[in-house]
Order: structure tokens, then sequence, then C-alpha cells
């Protein structure tokens, strides 16, 4: 993991944030769609639904 001394991301966003990487950014779009295919929040993103909660 390289350090940088701008907290901004590659695809111009102010800050490369942990949401911003899984929710928003546009340079890992495509990324993101191959692993939640469907809309999917930050939080079922982050912990699972609450469905795979529930199995383990």
């Amino acid at each position: 993991m390289g350090l940088r001394d701008s907290a901004a991301c590659t695809c111009g966003a102010p800050k490369q944030s942990p949401e911003h990487i899984l929710q928003d950014c546009p340079s890992l779009s495509s990324e993101r769609l191959e692993i939640w295919p469907t809309e999917t929040t930050l939080q079922d993103k982050l912990w699972g639904t609450e469905e795979e909660v529930m199995q383990n």
C-alpha cells in the first residue's frame, strides 16, 4: 500500500474514502458491477445482507 501526499482520488474526487471507493468512484464502476450487479447499500457491501448475517 503506497502513501500519497493527497487524500484525493485518482478520479478527481477530493477524498478517496472507503465509501467513495465502494459506492461512487467512476473509475471503479465496472469492478463494482462485477461484484454487485444490482444496486447494493454500503452497509450490505461491508457487512452482508441480513439474510447472509443470519446464515452465519
